[in-house]
């Protein structure tokens, strides 16, 4: 009989959900008549499963020690930003596309990203182009030159606007094309405020700034 498991994890996960997962494989039925609490009977392939669809994992190792213990030990991949869709958020890793459902710890210092199209997630992977996942990534990171006059909450695209990436700055909207360089269009917005254009004329809805040189404003 299995007496227990020896958990080994990242920061970013519980040792206590591990655990629970790990007992809840062990009491599923294998053979008809048998709980998986049998050393021979632990189904590790099904638990990586499970853990690879809960987590976003680099590796996951489970190994059987005779008599009666397990160790399980994962590595993760790092997170890039909040995925939210259907109601749910994600975290995803920007290199792989690879997701996974977030945790409320995970979201407290991550790019947020409101899908407002169909849903893009399939077999926990995200199914858009990586260029476009990587235009938001370096906009997030060199957005925050706009602050503490446009801070940033989210980000959003849908599926009517092909090349459009919108940043929510409280009520006002920021549109950004992906085919341009990012650092650019913010560089135009920022040479725009030094110059005062934006007091002259206050933005109260968008600021548009996927125009070649140009900014549109309303």
């Amino acid at each position: 009989m299995i007496s227990g498991f020896t958990i080994e994890v990242p920061k970013t996960i519980a040792k206590a959900d591990i655990e629970r997962y790990a007992w809840q494989q062990a009491d599923q039925m294998r053979y008809v008549f048998l709980t998986q609490h049998f050393l021979p009977l632990f189904n590790t392939k099904e638990l990586s499963n499970k853990l690879n669809q809960q987590y976003l994992l680099g590796s996951v190792e489970i190994l059987k020690k005779w008599p009666n213990k397990i160790d399980i030990k994962l590595t993760g991949k790092p997170y890039h930003l909040i995925w939210q869709e259907g109601g749910m958020d994600y975290v995803v890793n920007r290199y792989d596309l690879a997701s996974a459902p977030a945790n409320q710890s995970d979201a407290s210092n991550l790019t947020v990203v409101e899908n407002k199209g169909s849903n893009k997630i399939t077999n926990n992977v995200i199914t858009l182009p990586s260029d476009k996942i990587n235009f938001i990534c370096e906009l997030s990171a060199i957005i925050k030159k706009l602050e503490p006059q446009y801070p940033i909450q989210k980000f959003e695209i849908d599926d009517q606007t092909l090349h459009t990436i919108t940043a929510q700055s409280n009520a006002l909207k920021l549109y950004f094309n992906d085919q341009l360089d990012p650092g650019l269009q913010i560089e135009k917005l920022l040479t725009a405020i030094k110059q005062g254009v934006l007091v002259n004329k206050k933005p109260s809805s968008y600021i548009d700034l996927r125009w070649g040189d140009k900014i549109y404003l309303q």
